[in-house]
């Protein structure tokens, strides 16, 4: 078996493919804690509109009160 033949090692298993490795593992992260901190800090402040039944009752029979007005 020459140096031809010889199976190649690893990607990861020398300094520079490790290097390479904890570059994108720390951009990985750094991706995920941005996009969690936008998510809490723009994303979840934000007001949620009442769903509820009653809510939603009440929404349908004003806008429907509203458009059967008499002029």
């Amino acid at each position: 078996m020459n140096a031809d033949e010889r199976r190649k090692s690893p990607r990861f298993s020398d300094i520079v493919g490790r290097r390479y490795f904890l570059e994108i593992a720390l951009i990985f992260a750094a991706k995920i804690v941005a996009l969690t901190l936008i998510y809490f800090v723009l994303v979840a402040p934000q007001p949620r509109a009442d769903t509820s039944p009653a809510a939603i009752r009440a929404r349908i029979t004003e806008s429907s009160a509203t458009t059967h007005a008499s002029p």
